[in-house]
């Protein structure tokens, strides 16, 4: 076969081989594509992210209040791979915007409620003149600090948040402090060990818990929170209940993110749902005006009988509620005489039962010593006994008086009922 030089190529003689980059087939983000005149045209990706950053930058500055979820929503439809032309800052600002946004929205459901007095909160942008960012909090955190809506409990009326939380204020270095382990089991700075350090630098619950209590803890980086309940190491998201764990826990036995969460933006919403549907009625926490009296169904009774949501007549409920607590709290105290005799009973028998035990323990003894401590146990014991047959009869003696068979008080005679 004759060549364009006039050289007779041979059969044997190999093709030249081509080079990786004559193979490979481009990519959406490497295509490009040259119009009828040979010119250059960016890729789809480049133009989309370039129409991207053009409307996230306008949103972030002229600071629209839907600017956050159209950002959001424009991230989650365009998808990773274009989401990260999405300058990182915009996107924080808009999460953490979005955050605020929310929580606020809770609160003003609880304003309407009447459960909290709206003066006592506090919206952002607020000065975090003492807590910095550092190693253990990222810049991110502390600007959804300096957004988020707080709550002050003497001005509002109420310190309780809801499921056992409590309203947190991050103003405070003390509760920033505490925000690093909100579970107080006081971890050691490395997460890869047993007792590990477990909220992550861009990480934050958004409430306070003491012990007991179901605590959000957010992540800016995903945008997602866990409903957590100390110790239980499931989910306590109701619309996740049940859900299994995704994956193993690791070493780290503080470690949470094993756990099924949602998009924050879903669990924030479902929060104010639930109020509107008193799915959740606030009050029965540890600080709550209530103090003890909280009755779920008699609440939402009352919440139905004058309108809740849409008609609420929310002075008349306000006098109403008060009725209600003014008859709770005369049934409570008119009861107080029958509730000791019954308190004095129960530690009767709990206390016989003990000194049975003891017996026992006496004369199953073999050693003298065992003898010994048994009986020093049982004189104890004897004493104890002693005090609580006294009181009994003081309080039976009482009831007696204050309330003939078990009658404390007439319904005709409470307070305002």
């Amino acid at each position: 076969m004759a060549t364009a030089n006039g050289k007779k190529k041979s059969a044997e003689e190999p093709t030249k081989p081509t080079t990786t980059e004559e193979t490979k087939k481009p990519s959406l983000r490497d295509a490009k594509k040259e119009d009828i005149n040979g010119e250059y045209v960016p890729s789809l990706t480049t133009m989309v992210s370039i129409l991207v950053g053009i409307i996230g930058t306008v949103l972030y500055f002229t600071k629209n209040t839907w600017y956050p979820g159209l950002v959001l929503t424009i991230e989650a439809t365009i998808g990773p791979e274009l989401a990260q032309y999405i300058p990182e800052s915009i996107l924080i600002d808009a999460r953490t915007t979005e955050v605020a946004q929310l929580m606020g929205g809770i609160y003003a459901s609880l304003v309407a409620m009447r459960y909290i007095d709206s003066k006592g909160i506090t919206y952002g942008p607020h000065k975090m003149n003492e807590t910095k960012p550092s190693k253990n909090m990222s810049p991110a955190i502390i600007q959804l600090y300096q957004k988020l809506p707080y709550v002050d409990g003497p001005e509002a009326g109420n310190f309780d948040f809801l499921l056992g939380s409590e309203f947190a204020d991050f103003r405070k270095p003390e509760e920033a402090k505490e925000a690093r382990d909100p579970f107080q089991r006081n971890p050691s700075s490395k997460a890869n060990s047993t007792n590990g350090r477990y909220v992550s630098p861009w990480q934050t619950p958004l409430v306070r818990i003491h012990g007991q209590g179901i605590i959000l803890m957010y992540d800016v980086k995903t945008h997602r929170i866990w409903m957590l309940e100390p110790n239980s190491g499931v989910t306590a998201d109701p619309e996740l209940v049940g859900t299994a764990n995704i994956g193993e826990q690791g070493i780290n036995k503080n470690s949470f993110e094993h756990i099924p969460n949602r998009p924050a933006d879903e669990v924030l919403r479902d929060y104010r749902k639930w109020l509107a549907e008193l799915r959740y009625i606030p009050g029965n926490g540890e600080n709550s005006k209530f103090e003890g009296l909280y009755d779920y169904y008699a609440l939402k009774n009352l919440y139905i009988e004058h309108g809740w949501p849409m008609f609420f007549k929310g002075d008349k409920f306000e006098v109403a509620r008060a009725r209600w607590y003014a008859g709770e709290r005369a049934r409570h105290n008119g009861n107080e005489p029958v509730r000791e005799k019954d308190k004095f009973a129960l530690w009767k028998k709990a206390a016989e039962r003990d000194l049975q035990a003891r017996q026992n323990d006496v004369a199953a003894a073999e050693e003298i010593n065992d003898e010994w401590i048994a009986k020093w146990e049982l004189f104890k014991l004897g004493g104890i006994y002693g005090k609580i047959l006294s009181d009994l009869a003081e309080a039976e003696v009482e009831a007696t008086r204050l309330c003939p068979d078990r009658e404390c008080y007439k319904e005709e005679d409470l307070p305002l009922w």
